[in-house]
């Protein structure tokens, strides 16, 4: 059984496979950044994570979303931190 944390990257993807599961989901989806601060995504979205990596509750259930991560996946500390949070 899946407890109330989840991981988002994608603000957009967050919402769509859980919003028709039922009234009482759950879940209780959240976005996590690297540092905990907005972040301006591609199109000139903002995006206000709820957490970063020092402050973010114990998770459950990791999700990366698919996208464009060039950039994140050269981040030593970002691939630790996946790794320990999905182990």
């Amino acid at each position: 059984m899946f407890t109330k944390h989840i991981f988002i990257d994608d603000a957009i993807a967050a919402f769509k496979p859980y919003s028709g599961i039922a009234d009482d989901n759950p879940f209780t989806t959240f976005l996590i950044s690297e540092d905990g601060k907005t972040i301006n995504a591609r199109g000139g979205y903002s995006i206000n994570p709820a957490y970063g990596f020092h402050d973010a509750p114990k998770l459950d259930v990791l999700i990366v979303v698919g996208g464009v991560h060039t950039q994140e996946i050269k981040k030593a500390n970002v691939l630790d931190w996946v790794r320990k949070e999905s182990a």
